[in-house]
């Protein structure tokens, strides 16, 4: 098959510099998939990248004007991008077009509709009614967007978790057409040795819902009992300033490190390794492919006890704490630091359950959705 992928953004490099779980998910499948299949990435066009590259057996294509990335808003760039990438992708010729994220959608289903050709999307979590909770005024677009998309004929989606397609079946009418492949994970090789005092990790993007002040405010109390307590937040995004001041306020700068993007994915990982402990606060997840990667590396989690983050780990792995509820982040926390049998049993766990998530297995899971919908595939009259 030739397949194209549209994906907002894409790694410049086989490092898989990654900022998000949707780009995640679109390099790791592309990655699988281009050893059997010609697999081509239409996606925007960072500064300081190529317009045309090639990494692996993967070609990708970067189109629009140069951009930085983009964790919200941007509408001027973002539909620059969409139109772009439309235009672009007409002028091919694909068996399949794969959309991965609430922009691209609409993108991917419009160069389908133009090639005659099937259409997937990759879908992470429905945030229909959710949009202006979250991102006030300017989740309206997001909201329009993701009816529109959900109003369209697919020829399949396929949703990132259960829970994701529990929450698709109350909005994509034809729930025949809904699959569910995991996200996943390639478990890292490190030896990194744990950091000689307690360290807590967190990987996520700075935004509202991800709940990282309710980390820095724990770490003020967990601070009492573990004097030598050291946090490192690892990402960016537009709550960084508020973030760092918060710890400013509190008295626990020094405590806490904001150490930004790192763009090898290699050592993200040994740096969640050498941490005794991984906390995701975030209210929102249509899967937790962070909380996926801590267990992989043989880390203990603390994560708000939401679906998704449930059904990833099946409650193995880590502790889970009251949503927004510091105090209880605090405790649990606690919980693991001062007991190493305890860090030791959660740490067999999340291994066990990560072999479970492995891309390789997963991937084949899609090739054989990918493949059976092209072989079945029959233009439809109308819609």
């Amino acid at each position: 098959m030739k397949i194209c992928f549209i994906t907002e953004y894409f790694p410049t490099g086989s490092m898989c510099d990654i900022r998000g779980g949707a780009e995640a998910v679109a390099f790791y499948e592309a990655k699988y998939l281009s050893v059997n299949h010609a697999v081509e990435v239409i996606t925007s066009f960072e500064s300081g990248s190529k317009r045309e590259d090639l990494i692996g057996n993967i070609r990708v294509f970067r189109c629009g004007k140069a951009r930085d990335y983009a964790h919200k808003n941007a509408f001027a760039d973002r539909f620059l991008f969409m139109r772009s990438a439309y235009l672009f992708g007409r002028r091919q010729k694909y068996d399949l077009i794969v959309g991965f994220s609430i922009i691209t959608y609409p993108v991917a289903w419009k160069i389908s509709k133009k090639l005659r050709v099937p259409c997937i999307i990759r879908y992470h979590d429905v945030l229909v009614g959710k949009w202006i909770r979250n991102f006030g005024i300017n989740g309206l677009i997001g909201e329009i967007l993701e009816k529109y998309t959900l109003s369209r004929k697919f020829a399949a989606i396929i949703a990132v978790s259960d829970y994701t397609a529990g929450n698709l079946q109350r909005y994509f009418r034809e729930t025949e057409k809904i699959h569910v492949v995991h996200n996943g994970v390639e478990i890292p090789v490190t030896s990194r040795a744990k950091a000689e005092f307690p360290t807590i990790v967190c990987v996520s993007r700075l935004v509202k819902y991800k709940h990282v002040d309710d980390l820095v405010n724990a770490i003020a109390l967990l601070l009492k009992d573990f004097p030598d307590l050291q946090c490192e937040i690892i990402g960016t995004g537009p709550e960084e300033k508020k973030l760092k001041r918060l710890a400013m306020q509190r008295g626990i700068n020094e405590h806490v490190t904001f150490s930004g993007f790192v763009p090898d994915h290699g050592k993200l990982m040994e740096m969640i390794r050498s941490s005794h402990v991984f906390c995701l606060p975030s209210s929102l997840e249509g899967f937790g492919i962070a909380i996926l990667e801590s267990m992989a590396c043989g880390v203990p989690f603390v994560a708000a006890d939401i679906p998704a983050l449930a059904e990833v780990s099946d409650k193995k792995g880590g502790l889970f704490f009251q949503c927004r509820n510091v105090e209880d982040l605090a405790e649990k926390t606690g919980m693991i630091l001062k007991d190493s049998q305890l860090q030791n049993k959660l740490s067999i766990e999340g291994r066990r359950r990560a072999n479970e998530f492995l891309w390789t297995d997963l991937s084949k899971k899609t090739e054989t959705i990918y493949e059976k919908t092209v072989g079945e595939w029959s233009y439809p009259k109308a819609g």
